[in-house]
């Protein structure tokens, strides 16, 4: 059984929505047809079941870490996204769970026969280097000074570990005071694998608990959402046609495969 492609969504800072920008991104690769998970792995504030409306659960990603619950114990069918999620669970005591635990239990959800694996994990790079086999990893970032700062430390780390990976900047609002792609991918030097303009799909896909690109597919978000999920799929080596991405974003494909800079 061929290994599912790993996608890690992390940035260094909280506040970016890069939890929005994971839940959202599997549910276009889930709706296009791929068989895909989506894991929280943030063991301090896990918000993915926020989002999807399934938080509260007793099971989660926090005791597979720990070996104190199987994987079909802390999996759960999200019936809009068609997702199956193992949601976060924070932990109430100080035990941090072991390298060899983290990488045991994510090495069992990679051998599922999931097309993609989508990891949304906590703000920092500290739990990177114990999710086993990472393809790629995207930083998210706002498009101010502070959050640019802060993902040039994460880029540092992923290099380190020498993970593929590239920005993706969330939260845009065409602002007179926002960094412009132009001005970050000056000041980076690496990729910027697109920009995502905010609008109040997000919020409300987060009060209904429905993700945006489900609950509008016409948002600027969805849209933006779809070219990075077809760039995604292009890169892992799968048919990017399954997803409706915008003609007017085909550049962002072309970024995420290193065809342009």
């Amino acid at each position: 059984m061929p290994w599912s492609y790993s996608i890690v969504v992390a940035s260094q800072k909280g506040g970016v929505g890069k939890t929005s920008v994971a839940v959202n991104l599997a549910s276009v690769l889930s709706g296009a047809g791929y068989k895909t998970m989506l894991v929280d792995t943030d063991t301090v504030n896990p918000s993915v079941g926020i989002h999807l409306g399934i938080e509260g659960r007793s099971r989660g990603c926090s005791d597979l870490f720990r070996g104190k619950a199987r994987l079909h114990e802390a999996t759960v069918r999200h019936l809009h996204s068609g997702l199956t999620v193992v949601p976060g669970s924070m932990s109430m005591t100080h035990e941090a769970p072991s390298r060899s635990g983290m990488e045991d239990a994510t090495e069992e959800m990679l051998n599922q026969g999931y097309d993609f694996v989508v990891f949304d994990t906590s703000p920092g790079s500290a739990l990177l280097d114990s999710i086993y086999r990472v393809n790629y990893g995207m930083i998210v970032m706002s498009p101010d000074m502070p959050s640019f700062a802060s993902s040039i430390r994460l880029d540092a780390a992923f290099g380190m570990m020498k993970i593929p990976h590239g920005l993706v900047i969330n939260r845009v609002r065409k602002k007179r005071y926002e960094l412009g792609m132009n001005e970050i991918e000056h000041e980076y030097g690496g990729k910027v694998l697109g920009m995502l303009r905010d609008d109040d799909s997000v919020p409300i896909g987060i009060a209904r608990h429905v993700p945006a690109c489900l609950l509008d597919r016409d948002s600027h978000f969805s849209k933006d959402v779809r070219s990075l999920a077809a760039a995604c799929a292009a890169n892992a080596g799968m048919r990017a046609g399954a997803i409706d991405a915008p003609k007017s974003n085909i550049s962002l494909i072309k970024r995420l495969l290193g065809r342009s800079r």
